[in-house]
């Protein structure tokens, strides 16, 4: 399909990280981000362990969008292939460190949808890439070479390419797992932070009826109750519930703050 000049995609993308959130950014022609760890030098920056500092770039030219790898250590693999620089289309995956990137498809229109489409012959994973593994070894194609051979030719550096990309794989999980394992433990800690500060919320909440209620606080205070049976005492129970509400709130909104959680930022992962 042919892209008008006067047509202007406008791509959405998610990028899912392996401590459960997801990054989300859109892209116009001319536009690009670099996607990586670092603050300074990135636009979109995740939180994962096995992703660079300046990992990948992401551009859109002409209505199309490129990935292209930014020198990173653990490399990008589009669909399970490492690739240096390649294309992207509407229902490629791209693995960047234990992150996945891809396109927003409810965001687009039909129209749009058909032209990130891979409309080359055969499977996307059948001669649909550009192998860019090692350029320092390609030799330059002979403009002599039959379409025949070209095609086995391609097919051959395919295989050759996945086979070293998924032996890749398996070493970089081997080596990261220690890495992995940290990250979650760091992420798990900055959870339980997140939760006591929730619980002192709902207890100010609670206990801050003394001060605004005194004459209820103690009636019910007379009677020696325990603290359970203080609690769920029926005079209480407006108490019980609108502090229950504030936590609950307070809670949301510290876990989904763009900006991390006040756990996150105390232990420096946000």
């Amino acid at each position: 399909m042919v892209i008008t000049g006067d047509y202007n995609l406008e791509v959405y993308f998610v990028i899912a990280q392996p401590i459960g959130k997801t990054k989300k950014f859109k892209l116009t022609e001319g536009e690009y981000v670099v996607i990586g760890r670092s603050q300074e030098h990135c636009q979109v920056i995740l939180s994962d362990e096995m992703a660079s500092q300046k990992h990948c770039k992401v551009s859109f030219i002409n209505n199309c969008i490129y990935i292209e790898d930014a020198g990173s250590k653990n490399g990008i693999y589009l669909n399970g292939l490492r690739v240096l620089k390649q294309r992207l289309f509407l229902d490629d995956k791209l693995k960047i460190g234990d992150s996945v990137m891809y396109i927003l498809q409810e965001r687009l229109s039909e129209e749009s949808k058909a032209y990130l489409t891979y409309s080359g012959k055969g499977a996307r994973n059948q001669g649909g890439y550009t192998i860019e593994l090692d350029k320092r070894s390609k030799n330059k194609s002979s403009k002599s070479i039959k379409t025949g051979s070209l095609k086995s030719d391609i097919q051959q550096k395919y295989i050759e390419a996945r086979k070293k990309a998924y032996a890749e794989q398996r070493a970089s999980r081997n080596k990261g797992s220690q890495k992995k394992i940290k990250s979650q433990s760091i992420e798990f800690i900055a959870l339980l932070i997140d939760l006591s500060l929730t619980l002192i919320v709902f207890v100010a909440g609670f206990y801050s009826s003394t001060l605004i209620t005194p004459e209820v606080y103690n009636e019910i205070a007379s009677a020696k109750l325990t603290t359970i049976q203080f609690i769920l005492h029926p005079k209480m129970s407006t108490w019980l519930f609108g502090s229950f509400i504030i936590a609950a709130v307070f809670f949301s909104i510290n876990r989904t703050n763009s900006k991390g959680s006040i756990g996150e930022n105390i232990l420096g992962i946000a």
